[in-house]
């Protein structure tokens, strides 16, 4: 059994100036990545180890959650600006049986979508807005089958849900 933990950056600001890489969160942002951290924690849905992308956004969304002294990180930066296709096959050479990977939309939601592809997701989880987690579950040995293998979902969290009004991007 493997689980992972797919979580979309918190909201981020767009300060004058500043690139799409380098843009941090809003104040919200992080709010709502904290609220979203002891909502992990308060449900059991701690990670083994993260992937995170290397975007300041998704950065600042990984320390905002507050798992830094229980979880091992791994800076990604094929998930910068990268297709769901490309999150899954780093995924599928992880290790860990509980799986942390924050990362951007549209292939967030395109990966979600595809592997929750037997299963009717809330409404409130379809459209993935900053800040979105949900915990996958898959009846597999290792990560190297989550492609071919359905997940089911578990759980999931969204800023609004958690009572942290979320905004758009």
């Amino acid at each position: 059994m493997k689980t992972l933990i797919l979580m979309r950056h918190a909201k981020a600001s767009r300060p004058e100036g500043v690139g799409d890489f380098d843009r941090p969160l809003s104040d919200r942002g992080a709010e709502a990545a904290r609220a979203v951290g002891a909502w992990l924690r308060e449900n059991g849905h701690l990670p083994q180890k993260a992937l995170v992308s290397n975007a300041a956004r998704t950065r600042e969304t990984w320390e905002a959650l507050g798992l830094e002294d229980d979880c091992p990180l791994r800076l990604a930066k094929e998930l910068y600006d990268a297709a769901s296709g490309q999150v899954l096959g780093t995924i599928s050479r992880q290790e860990a049986n509980v799986l942390l990977v924050i990362g951007h939309n549209p292939s967030i939601e395109s990966l979600a979508t595809y592997l929750l592809r037997e299963e009717t997701v809330p409404r409130e989880l379809a459209k993935w807005k900053p800040g979105t987690c949900a915990v996958i579950e898959f009846d597999i040995a290792d990560w190297k089958s989550v492609a071919a293998t359905p997940g089911r979902l578990v759980d999931y969290a969204t800023p609004r849900g958690l009572g942290v009004a979320a905004g758009a991007e």
